[in-house]
């Protein structure tokens, strides 16, 4: 049986939850959400932002490069 999505997913709008469900597998920076999701970048930024107003979605700049932003699941 399919887990159940919490409350505050489900309220979201769909692109926001397929994000938040490709973030279960690990964390991820826009470029590797729109291969996992479709979504474009614009969208995957601004769906990131909600999730990271909803307290479900954290976003930490990459060591890697500073102009990146790395996506984790709360």
């Amino acid at each position: 049986m399919p887990k159940q999505l919490p409350q505050e997913v489900r309220d979201l709008p769909p692109s926001a939850r397929l994000i938040w469900l490709a973030l279960e597998d690990g964390p991820m920076t826009v470029d590797e959400l729109q291969v996992s999701t479709g979504c474009s970048k614009k969208r995957i930024r601004d769906c990131a932002r909600e999730l990271e107003e909803e307290g479900l979605v954290e976003s930490q700049t990459s060591l890697r490069d500073a102009r990146k932003s790395i996506y984790t699941r709360q």
